[in-house]
């Protein structure tokens, strides 16, 4: 959406070459303490070791499926107000009866009583006439109430009068009636009006779907919402269970006065995926609803965030005592999907309406932006209600533009998290799945930013752009694991928590700008905002793009506006080159200094053509990632020349805004859109200094310079510089990282010494029976693990040796670890001097990361072995970071290491601290890597320890590797302590959940999900 790219990867590799080459970036690098791997919290794992009855079942009776067995009632608040006659009001009474009578079976109507709820003073239910005229007050309030009873014959009618201070406060009246019916022994209620009509048995399917309920929650826990013919996928009116009291001895929160009381309890047991809709009975709201009301609607009150929130956690808890178990454990996700259509393609949207999870519950949006569209009937059909997928449809009054229409659709979403879809994408099947998991590995994020792929460019135009790279953040997940800000093409957010951030309608209507503006406002660091590129969309190419990328320019350039403090001061680009050009030239003219020379108009350009091409041509030339075949050099010749257009254009629109809106401050200032990520703002300066240094130097030796001699030195540079840029750009010099070697302190002396090497790894990677096969090696030495916080643990066990001037033993005691720790260097020597190097040809011992960071004379020793090019590295890695994870907890909460399988502890842990462990974990490798570089490293895996196929070439290759024979036999005295993996996941209780969280990611196989 921007034009950063044109000068993104030239720039970037200069940027590189010279940390690296000449600031020692690499080699600081190895300075800095690792990377520690962070493991779960142990506690709940040890909360279920303590457990005896962890997995006990729950029972209960089976609740009966005969209505007649229940009591129901029926909370009808009325009133005459708002009606234009006392008959109008009592025949809408007469007809709302009428049906509720029918709806209930002639055997649940003895057990089923309606609570008529009304106003005191109220002109037909309640009368006041004159104290004279009390006789005649008394009969007409007996003849309307027997009228009522007459109405709904067959069913006990209870009048409950309320005072002035309830005249249009539904939800107080209904809250009322309900405590009234719970405390006369009613088991379910419904929140009815005086103005619906109701058809179906809605009594037997509400049992049926409570009873459904309790297969796996408490008989009444839950929501039954009656369908509502006018607002079909909106629960207007519940059916609850007097559970519901025990829960929260109130119907509704207390500041719910006459709105919202009904989406609000519907959302609360949505959650914990026991809210439903009828689907055989229905019913029909006559007055009311999304039109005219006969109160003053309340709609100020914003519930869905800490309103809601109370609501979940307190039902959790209550159910979490009943079940034995976490409340989390029992929710299910809730997330929304938001799309605001002005184009309301029907084939799109259908695609779109049709996304789904396998376990969550999912609510789809579509604001139709277009009220003139002539498919709009066919969108209201697109309105439906299946178990955990809603689909509605909500139709704005005018066309307002993206923004307004994507605030609309988020203000009507109640999930905790909404994914937000332009309505021409075509997302793949497991879109949801894929957001839902990274939300569970990354809580804490606000932001989740999809890939949008486009397809594979067909047309030169297409080719054009994608040559550009004007695209570049609709893939920018691939690229960066917390991008700056993302597409609203493909993007997830905040739901219900967020009230207070919405998209501003300060940007053009058809978007640009937008969603930079959105995302730098919500993110408070860079981990808000958090990459998902496995939930992907395909965006089609535009029919116009140049008017497209015209378009977001003329919004993003507001971005200098909205975020002073993101710009920054850069040398004039080819557009404000030749607009100086231009005043230049009129003040020469003016002063009739020089005559009219078309270069200052032309060399602008041709600088700016000469400086994009290489970037461009190159990504003409073919990109296997988007499947672009390779083309011929004229051709790619074209299609370079073409993509120029793109950026260019935006520079023009650009400049133009800035000179329209009289913000002649905005010259010469660009926007971070890199958010201050990957030099941007630094590889962009470089960029502009070199373009604009070569513009000068033609500049002043084509128009300006009399003599020969400095027109030719001015052409000269202008071309050298040119050339650096080509050079970078094809990959003449090398940019591989230069790290210069250094050797540690210790000391390796003699005319045949012995091979020095560490074992680097991590606990649980399989390093003890690494470490006990290479014991077993007779021309090995093997120290195990030295630097142990406990303890020095050494295959020597004796303090003395008759063919070794110093040893290395086993040993536990203060003054041994006090003198190791006091000089950790001696020590290594020393150990490194253990060999006999009559028979022993290698020595080595292991290393963890937490060895690494005891203290400052630990760090700057290790740091030295591993940038020593005399140490050899052999580099252990467990590619089952799940098993590793597992083995660190059981090993840690059963203070066993070695020797004893633990398949049958216990562990709970959350997805959020598998991936913190698996970020970590990587990452201390990836340091490994970085200090390592330009010594031998010999990489294996604990798979190809544990296979019965791999291991002995595995570990022959480490003797190769060290210098030493080949082995027939391999023995360690460290087995596999888990006889198989699937054994070991039989007591992972969370093991759905992280298989759920992880199931989309790419590397779910290979970190041990299957």
């Amino acid at each position: 959406m921007t034009g950063i790219s044109d000068v993104f990867k030239n720039s970037q590799e200069l940027i590189k070459y010279s940390k690296q080459a000449y600031y020692g970036f690499a080699d600081d690098l190895a300075d800095t303490p690792p990377p520690q791997p962070q493991c779960p919290d142990p506690r709940p794992s040890m909360a279920l070791i303590e457990k005896k009855d962890c997995k006990k079942r729950r029972t209960q009776k089976t609740p009966s499926k005969s209505i007649a067995d229940y009591k129901w009632a029926i909370l009808c608040p009325v009133t005459s107000r708002g009606s234009h006659s006392s008959r109008e009001s009592l025949d809408r009474l007469r007809n709302s009866a009428r049906s509720i009578v029918e709806s209930v079976p002639e055997e649940a109507r003895r057990s089923t009583t309606l609570y008529f709820g009304f106003d005191r003073k109220d002109p037909l239910y309640d009368p006041k006439l004159p104290k004279d005229k009390s006789d005649e007050e008394t009969q007409k309030k007996k003849e309307i109430r027997e009228s009522v009873r007459g109405f709904f014959e067959g069913i006990e009618v209870e009048f409950v009068p309320f005072p002035p201070a309830y005249h249009g406060a539904l939800c107080w009246i209904w809250d009322s009636l309900a405590r009234k019916a719970t405390e006369q022994g009613n088991e379910f209620f419904v929140l009815l009006g005086d103005d619906i009509e109701v058809t179906g048995g809605w009594q037997q399917e509400v049992l049926n779907t409570f009873c459904e309920f309790s297969r796996t929650l408490p008989f009444g826990f839950g929501c039954t919402a009656i369908v509502d013919k006018n607002f079909p996928v909106f629960p207007t009116f519940p059916v609850m269970h007097r559970i519901h009291f025990d829960i929260f001895d109130k119907l509704f929160h207390k500041d719910f006065r006459n709105q919202h009381g009904d989406p609000y309890l519907f959302e609360i047991y949505r959650r914990f995926n026991v809210a439903r809709f009828t689907t055989s009975s229905h019913l029909r709201n006559t007055v009311g609803g999304a039109g005219d009301a006969r109160y003053r609607k309340d709609s100020g009150l914003v519930w869905r965030d800490r309103i809601l929130t109370e609501g979940i956690e307190k039902a959790g808890d209550w159910l979490a005592g009943k079940m034995s178990t976490t409340s989390t454990s029992l929710q299910i996700p809730c997330i929304d999907i938001v799309v605001p259509t002005y184009r309301c393609d029907l084939s799109v949207l259908r695609t779109i309406c049709d996304l789904s999870s396998s376990y969550a519950s999912v609510h789809t949006i579509i604001v139709v932006d277009n009220p003139e569209s002539d498919n709009l009937e066919e969108l209201r059909q697109l309105q439906r209600y299946d178990t955990n997928h809603t689909v509605r449809v909500y139709e704005m009054e005018s066309n307002s533009g993206a923004s307004k229409a994507r605030n609309t659709g988020l203000a009507q979403s109640f999930g905790d998290h909404a994914i937000l879809l332009d309505d021409d994408v075509i997302p793949e099947e497991n879109l949801v799945d894929a957001y839902l998991g990274a939300i569970e590995r990354n809580p804490r994020a606000k932001i989740y930013v999809g890939m949008t792929k486009l397809p594979p460019p067909a047309t030169m135009v297409e080719k054009a752009m994608h040559a550009s790279r004007i695209c570049y953040f609709y893939g920018i997940s691939a690229i960066c694991k917390n991008p700056p800000w993302g597409v609203t093409a493909n993007m997830c957010v905040k739901s219900r928590s967020n009230n207070s951030i919405w998209f501003s309608d300060a940007y053009p209507k058809t978007g640009g700008g937008e969603d930079v503006d959105y995302c730098l406002r919500v993110k408070s660091s860079d981990k808000d905002v958090c990459s998902v590129r496995e939930a992907v969309v395909t965006h089609p190419f535009w029919t116009n793009p140049f008017k497209q990328v015209v378009g977001w320019a003329t919004g993003d350039v507001m971005c200098l506006d909205h975020f002073p403090n993101k710009t920054f001061m850069i040398l004039p680009n080819w557009c404000e080159s030749t607009l100086f050009g231009v005043l230049l030239q009129s003040y020469l003219l003016l002063q009739r200094q020089t005559p009219f020379s078309y270069l200052l108009f032309a060399l602008p350009m041709a600088t700016n053509v000469i400086f994009r091409l290489p970037t461009y041509y190159a990504k003409s030339r073919g990109d296997e990632c988007a499947r672009i075949p390779p083309c011929s050099r004229a051709k790619s010749l074209c299609i370079a020349l073409m993509a120029i257009a793109f950026p260019s254009a935006q520079d023009t629109v650009r400049l133009y805004s800035k000179l329209r809106r009289l913000h002649l401050r905005h010259l010469c200032t660009h926007f971070d859109w890199m958010d201050g990520q990957r030099d941007h703002v630094a590889a962009t300066l470089l960029a502009s200094l070199l373009e604009f240094a070569s513009l000068l130097c033609c500049l002043f030796g084509f128009v300006f310079a009399e003599a020969s001699a400095s027109r030719f030195v001015l052409v000269t540079i202008g071309t050298l510089l040119v050339a650096v840029w080509y050079t970078f750009q094809y990959e003449i010099l090398s940019l591989q990282p230069k790290t210069r070697p250094k050797l540690s302190e210790l000391e390796f002396s003699g005319t045949k010494p012995t091979v020095p090497f560490v074992v680097l790894a991590t606990q649980r990677t399989g390093s003890n029976m690494l470490c006990g096969y290479l014991g077993s090696h007779p021309q090995i030495l093997m120290h195990n693990e030295i630097f142990n916080e406990v303890g020095i643990f050494s295959s020597r066990q004796h303090e003395s040796s008759s063919t070794t001037t110093t040893a290395i033993t086993n040993t536990n005691s203060v003054d041994a670890l006090g003198n190791r720790d006091s000089d950790p260097t001696a020590f290594l020597q020393k150990a490194y001097e253990a060999a006999d190097a009559s028979t022993e040809k290698a020595v080595g011992f292991k290393l963890f990361p937490d060895h690494i960071t005891r203290s400052e004379s630990h760090l700057k020793l290790f740091n030295s072995v591993l940038r020593d090019p005399r140490i050899k590295k052999i580099i252990l890695v467990r590619e089952n970071r799940l098993a590793v994870v597992m083995s660190v907890l059981r090993a840690s909460t059963s203070g066993q290491y070695t020797h004893k399988n633990h398949d049958k502890i216990p562990l709970d842990f959350k997805p959020s601290e598998l991936n913190s462990f698996i970020e970590s974990y990587d990452a201390y490798y990836e340091w490994l890597k970085s200090c390592t570089r330009s010594t031998p490293v010999h990489r294996v895996s604990y798979e190809e320890l544990a296979g019965e196929n791999t291991r002995d070439e595995a570990l022959n290759s480490i003797a190769r590797f060290l210098e030493i024979d080949s082995c027939n036999s391999w023995k360690t005295p460290y087995d596999k302590q888990s006889s198989s993996f699937e054994e070991s996941t039989e007591n992972l209780v969370c093991y759905k959940r992280l298989r759920r969280a992880f199931k989309e990611h790419p590397m779910y196989e290979k970190w041990g999900f299957v």
